[in-house]
């Protein structure tokens, strides 16, 4: 990840996606939705109760994923 720090705030994440959405769009050449290209991953915690929020290691902390929760799950 760049040098810029995005934070984490997994209590607050509802699961909606749009972080991993909005990545997969505005960063791939073909601009289509697709949760496999997005360079972070919400997926259900051991619990299934939560979730986690992970960066792969790819990411370029452009923060379209910050300017998209609605929850404030990421921040700067």
């Amino acid at each position: 990840m760049a040098e810029s720090q995005i934070n984490i705030k997994a209590e607050n994440c509802s699961g909606c996606l749009r972080c991993c959405l909005a990545c997969s769009f505005y960063n791939t050449r073909e601009r289509f939705f697709s949760l496999e290209q997005a360079q972070i991953v919400v997926k259900p915690d051991e619990s299934n109760a939560w979730f986690k929020v992970e960066f792969r290691e790819d990411c370029i902390s452009c923060g379209i994923c910050v300017e998209h929760c609605d929850f404030g799950a990421l921040s700067w």
